[in-house]
């Protein structure tokens, strides 16, 4: 389901940023988007603009054995993977 916002919204989004097989990076990200008394969240998809500004906040965790790797069950490239002692 894809959904085009219009006008401006106030956003709040959680995301990562992890490489798929190829070693890529692919952003995963979750938002809520609203606007007077109206709110959309889901899923982020390619082809996202800002008008004016956009902040972001960026916390790197390190130390992470992790990737999104494609799943043959649903077709999805699923985060996988286990944290290095």
């Amino acid at each position: 389901m894809v959904t085009a916002l219009t006008g401006a919204h106030e956003a709040g989004a959680v995301g990562t940023i992890f490489p798929n097989a190829e070693g890529r990076p692919v952003l995963h990200m979750h938002a809520a988007c609203g606007r007077e008394q109206s709110t959309i969240t889901g899923c982020i998809r390619v082809g996202i603009k800002t008008w004016h500004i956009l902040e972001i906040i960026l916390i790197e965790l390190t130390g992470l054995d992790m990737a999104r790797l494609k799943d043959d069950a649903t077709g999805f490239e699923l985060l996988t993977g286990t944290q290095q002692q």
